[in-house]
């Protein structure tokens, strides 16, 4: 006895191969896919370090601006010496530039030139150059 199957029943039987073939390969991906999965994530996370370095060097940019800003606003505009060496200058001209610069230091509650610190320095320098003074 001879078995011919007819068109219908390779159909069929293609039909069931197929399912078969796809449950068995279901959530396999291929390996070109896969591939290109890796190397996009790859290229992302290349990307990602480049967007962090580039905010790290940005935030350290930032900080040094802020310390250099900080650090001008803690420096005075004058030193000692040189407010010392001017009101010196100052106070030879003239008897009367002496009891102006103690005026001034008494404006700012100061007795002494030493005593000026911070806001206090430049408050004295815009008064000193405001009596005549060359600072």
């Amino acid at each position: 006895m001879t078995l011919t199957p007819g068109n219908d029943e390779f159909n069929t039987l293609a039909e069931i191969i197929a399912k078969k073939v796809a449950e068995s390969i279901k959530g396999c991906v291929p390996e070109k896919a896969k591939e290109e999965a890796v190397k996009e994530v790859k290229e992302e996370t290349v990307e990602a370090k480049k967007e962090v370095k580039t905010e790290t060097v940005e935030a350290k940019k930032e900080v040094k601006e802020e310390a250099v800003e900080a650090k001008k606003e803690e420096e005075p505009l004058y030193k000692q010496e040189d407010i010392r060496k001017a009101v010196m200058a100052f106070t030879r001209e003239s008897p009367d530039n002496l009891a102006k610069t103690k005026g001034i230091l008494s404006d700012l509650g100061l007795t002494q030139l030493t005593q000026l610190k911070g806001e206090l320095i430049a408050q004295f320098a815009e008064k000193f150059r405001a009596a005549g003074g060359n600072l």
